[in-house]
């Protein structure tokens, strides 16, 4: 036989644990969803090609159009460039380049994505790398829509994913030290660890990540039903 201790005469307590878990799963739920989601997590086309513009001054609406129009007559002058152009629109399409590169890293970025021979080719035509980056997202903005989101910056994510993420540790945190009796399921033979009235089967014990296992096991009960 199970005794489940409650405080019956105040139920209001246990009722401010539940939703001090629910907001818990909520929160975990939108980080969760930033991380895999693309349309929560990824910029626009348009967004993003205006965070790749932002990294060379001399690109233009102009020099752009004029770059992508002798690309697409594909001569012997740009073949490299043009290689790796479909390189990039692969990379744009996969996870390791679902967000524009930041200042900080642009030169890696430009050795990963083009080669010496194509760096050679865009200089003689007066372009870059970044801005053969731009016409890979138009290009792939135009031909897989599906691999980019809604959002129109990415300043805005990471403030949301620190926000989020903070208030998340949080909540954890309190999960474990806002617990009262009337939230704990305890056997009564006092053999078996402590655990939650919301989850039978996850122990209190260690408090300091009694929060993140209590939404885990929410989560995966959620995802079952």
């Amino acid at each position: 036989m199970k005794l489940k201790i409650r405080n019956r005469r105040d139920n209001n307590l246990r009722s401010k644990f539940a939703l001090l878990v629910q907001e818990a799963v909520k929160v975990t739920q939108r980080l969760r969803a930033l991380d895999s989601n693309p349309v929560e997590s990824r910029l626009s086309p348009s967004a993003f090609l205006k965070e790749v513009m932002a990294l060379d001054e001399n690109i233009t609406a102009k020099s752009l159009a004029k770059l992508r129009k002798a690309l697409e007559r594909n001569p012997p002058n740009l073949t490299h460039s043009n290689a790796s152009l479909r390189r990039m629109v692969s990379a744009l399409r996969g996870p390791n380049l679902s967000r524009p590169p930041t200042a900080k890293h642009q030169e890696r970025t430009i050795r990963w994505l083009n080669t010496e021979p194509g760096v050679a080719e865009l200089i003689k035509f007066g372009s870059s790398t970044i801005e053969l980056l731009c016409v890979a997202v138009e290009v792939a903005g135009e031909r897989h829509p599906e691999c980019f989101g809604r959002r129109t910056s990415s300043a805005e994510i990471d403030k949301e994913r620190a926000e989020l993420t903070a208030k998340r540790d949080e909540l954890y945190r309190r999960i474990g030290t806002d617990v009262t009796a009337a939230d704990l399921h305890i056997d009564d033979t006092g053999t078996a660890p402590v655990c939650f009235a919301l989850a039978p089967t996850v122990p209190l014990a260690p408090k300091n990540s009694a929060g993140e296992r209590l939404v885990n096991h929410q989560l995966a009960q959620t995802q079952g039903n």
